[in-house]
């Protein structure tokens, strides 16, 4: 019975042990009148909206815009939110309340005004679900039976009195129920023979009765209706599913919340028109929500304040789905606003917002669904200062640096990280200050990054360009155009391709470039032009993210679009850099890019990632508003998942919510980059920007002297956990390499033979470097040398040792003489093979002995 009351009071009440065992972000919410509740994985409780009569919780009757934490509560599995009060449920089945008590709705015994901080229900124990909208409440226990409190004019305690009570009373004749909720002044129940029993308020119908009887204060079955596995309830209306699969309702239809298109109510339950499978009903004050059984979404009744999440403000007599929402596991509907928890723990709030009680950070209505931001922040990325202060400016080097609003980084082989940035300010060169001073601005630059010392930034600039005009990628055919930087990739040892996307001064899309760039930038030449995608033939921006992986090269790219972008995806051949671009429809490969299919349904930024960790794909974009209104929806990044490079990319996850704010408002975010760079052995390095304009109710950049701090013009860094990428993600510890060492003469060879990817610097002692993976040296004399190695795996780990190269046996090896000495245990110089063959050198990811004959075994 236990499960069976999971599923049917989806939309109702919370049994204890249902959600306790999903892991999420958020694990049930509720929408009041005016007012919103959610709680967290962790059993805290939240609390946006009005706080006039102490309905959040925490301590004070200031109204809040975002969620608050209210206080005192811990391990709570439920909540309900009523018109100046609230309800939660804890794991211990004790029912703590808050907010108005002049009708005794809290339950604790007595009518004082209000109560801002939980107080716990009198005498009430074993309570598995909790109900209440207005100014009463109720409580089922785990023995079947029901409780009730609070206003009683209409008899919706069912006690046979209209007598207001102050703590809960047993309702009368009633036994085995599985499912409860309440509406303005009436009461509802299922019981376990799938039997509906209601009471209170019938003036409208809404006690499915036949009758409109205004206090009917003891339950009552309705007659001859059966077989009901779900309810749910709205101010005066009510909403049934039957175990065949089709949909009731009776009571108040002044909105049309029965959604037959007929008549002004019913007081007995009439089938609503028949849709797909549907899997847990939900209703609001006037509107009603059926969620199928595939996640997606019907809405029906009033949307005047946008609760029906349709992108309209007026309502519907006929069920529609509702567009952008996907993946629903819970839905709310309050007065006017609503709530919908996903099956990730993401929570996204739409409608009536005159109090805040979205918690978006605004009090303007939203009539598309939007991702609400900040809520069970434990779970999210961490800034990583580090990386965002390399690109920082200093007073030392305010002359060359430059901050750009977009990024991207390969590693190249000189040991140099190549950042690339689009729409860049240069400070300090007339005495102006980034973001917000008179600044040099140029469409594009590039910064080389010593991977070995991360602050030595360098500047590459046009020299043949005045500073005005000075990006380092131009197209000298026409020079009004700028370009946008993309992702790129290593295509030998001493070529880089860099895709780029070109824009005329307006910002129009006039397709893609790629410019080949040579070892140590020094000199740079194009190679393509709108070899991607020609101008005019595609909407499609390629090249925002790129992965090299068997035999070809793969663009993603963005559909340019100022209302939608999906993410696409082009491959050509590896080797030969003039072949002809193919892009994925479907599960096929076609030449014309007009017949591309998008490779996910979610909607990206105009700048993601796509990386591949562990044998698994994932794309990382900042969630792009459907309502750019929303400053607080696009604050969100998420990543999303694929066993194939080609996707389709779901699964969607939170990663972080950006805290970036202006006088306490939010500001835009948006582009979000997975770098190369260490980040940690469990962990990935991701970038992204601060939008330095916004529309309507979002902060602007410059607007006040505070402003330097959200820096627009610079990359922020963080670190995101695999485990909150992919709980099925593992930390891991530098791969193995192994090294064939070899000498001749006075020339020492080593080849690594692994396939892992960490990098190497080797300094064979005298200065001269080697970041290649297969290093050889010639040493000026025979004799002994000592040989550095630094291994760049989730650290910087170096040991030395020393090499016998040219004639003679001095040492207890023929060719090779070690002395480790490791640093710090990361790894090990072993030497495996003796006499006259090749040594093979194992770095190790542990501390292991050091074997000094044929028959030992070094341990790892």
């Amino acid at each position: 019975m236990l499960y069976s009351s999971c599923r049917l009071a989806s939309t109702l009440l919370v049994v204890i042990g249902c959600l306790l065992s999903h892991p999420a972000f958020s694990q049930t919410v509720s929408a009041g009148t005016s007012h919103s509740l959610f709680v967290c994985s962790d059993g805290t409780v939240w609390a946006s909206g009005d706080n006039t009569s102490g309905q959040l919780g925490n301590g004070s009757m200031v109204s809040s815009i975002i969620p608050k934490q209210v206080s005192i509560l811990t391990n709570v599995v439920a909540v309900s939110a009523g018109a100046l009060h609230s309800l939660a449920l804890k794991s211990d089945s004790t029912v703590w309340s808050w907010g108005g008590d002049g009708d005794g709705q809290l339950g604790n015994n007595t009518t004082r005004a209000t109560e801002l901080t939980p107080v716990q229900v009198f005498g009430l124990d074993n309570v598995i679900a909790i109900a209440t909208r207005y100014h009463h409440s109720l409580a089922l226990k785990s023995d079947g039976t029901v409780w009730a409190w609070g206003l009683n004019n209409r008899g919706q305690l069912g006690d046979s009195t209209l007598i207001t009570r102050a703590t809960p009373r047993q309702v009368l004749a009633l036994s085995d129920m599985i499912a409860i909720g309440t509406g303005d002044g009436h009461s509802v129940a299922l019981k376990s023979d799938s039997t509906v029993w209601t009471w209170g308020d019938g003036g409208d119908g809404q006690l499915g009765d036949g009758t409109t009887n205004t206090n009917d204060t003891t339950p009552d079955p309705i007659a001859g209706f059966a077989g009901i596995i779900k309810i749910a309830v709205g101010g005066d209306h009510t909403l049934a599913l039957k175990n065949d699969g089709t949909l009731w309702a009776w009571g108040l239809n002044g909105d049309h919340q029965l959604g037959n298109n007929t008549m002004p109510e019913s007081n007995v339950p009439i089938q609503i028109l028949s849709i797909p499978p549907i899997d847990s009903i939900a209703a609001g004050w006037y509107h009603s929500f059926a969620l199928l059984t595939n996640g997606n979404v019907y809405a029906w009744g009033a949307g005047t304040n946008g609760e029906l999440g349709n992108g309209g403000s007026s309502g519907s007599p006929f069920l529609i789905l509702i567009p952008t929402l996907h993946n629903i596991k819970t839905l709310s509907g309050g007065d006017g606003h609503s709530i919908g928890l996903h099956q990730n723990g993401l929570v996204s709030v739409w409608g009536k917002n005159d109090h805040g009680q979205l918690g978006d950070s605004s009090i303007t209505r939203k009539l598309i669904p939007n991702y609400l931001a900040g809520l069970c922040t434990q779970y999210e990325g961490i800034p990583n200062t580090t990386f965002t202060n390399y690109f920082r400016p200093t007073a030392a080097a305010r002359g060359n640096w430059v901050a750009g609003e977009l990024s991207s980084s390969i590693d190249l082989p000189d040991s140099k990280t190549m950042w690339l940035f689009g729409r860049s300010k240069i400070g300090g060169l007339d005495g102006g200050a980034i973001p917000c001073g008179t600044v040099h601005e140029v469409h594009n630059c590039l910064v080389l990054q010593d991977r070995f010392s991360p602050s030595n930034l360098e500047t590459r600039l046009n020299p043949n360009s005045s500073l005005a005009d000075s990006s380092f990628f131009q197209d000298s055919l026409l020079p009004s155009n700028y370009f946008i930087p993309g992702h790129g990739y290593l295509h030998d040892d001493s070529t880089a391709y860099i895709f780029l996307s070109r824009k005329a001064a307006d910002g129009t899309f006039l397709g893609n470039t790629i410019r080949r760039l040579h070892k140590g930038i020094t000199t740079w030449t194009l190679e393509d032009i709108n070899r991607v995608v020609a101008p005019g033939d595609s909407t499609i921006d390629f090249g925002c993210a790129v992965l090299v992986e068997g035999n070809y090269v793969y663009a993603y790219g963005s559909k340019d679009s100022a209302t939608i972008r999906l993410p696409y995806l082009a491959r050509r051949e590896f080797a030969d850099t003039s072949a002809a671009w193919e892009y994925y429809a479907s599960s096929a490969w076609t030449p014309n890019v007009a017949d591309a299919d998008p490779i996910s349904t979610y909607n990206v930024a105009e700048r993601y990632s796509v990386t591949k960790l562990q044998g698994r794909y994932y794309l990382i974009s900042h969630e792009r508003a459907p309502d750019t209104t929303t400053c607080s929806a696009r604050r969100i990044m998420m990543v999303y998942r694929s066993d194939s490079l080609t996707g389709s990319f779901s699964e969607p996850a939170l990663l972080y919510v950006a805290p970036d704010t202006i006088d306490g408002r939010f500001l835009q975010t948006f582009n979000a980059y997975a770098h190369l760079a260490p980040s940690g052995c469990d962990s990935l390095l991701v970038s992204y920007n601060v939008h330095d304009t916004a529309p309507n109710d979002c902060p602007v950049q410059c607007d006040s002297a505070s402003t330097q701090n959200a820096d627009t013009w610079r990359p922020k860094f963080i670190s995101v956990p695999y485990t909150l990428i992919d709980a099925g993600l593992q930390p891991t510890l530098p791969p193995a390499a192994n090294f064939n060492f070899s000498t001749a003469g006075n020339t020492v060879s080593l080849i690594n033979n692994s396939t892992g990817s960490t990098a190497f610097l080797w300094d064979f002692g005298y200065g001269n470097t080697s970041t290649l993976t297969n290093p050889s040296h010639v040493f000026a004399t025979t004799g002994h040398h000592p040989v550095t190695l630094i291994a760049f795996g989730c650290g910087q780990t170096a040991d030395t040792t020393t090499i016998y190269v040219g004639p003679g046996v001095t040492e207890p090896f023929p060719s090779l003489g070690i002395f480790p000495n490791p640093s710090n245990g990361q790894f090990q110089l072993v030497a495996r093979e003796l006499g006259d063959e090749p040594i093979t050198i194992e770095i190790f990811t542990s501390l292991g002995a050091l074997c000094f004959s044929k028959t030992c075994n070094p341990t790892n």
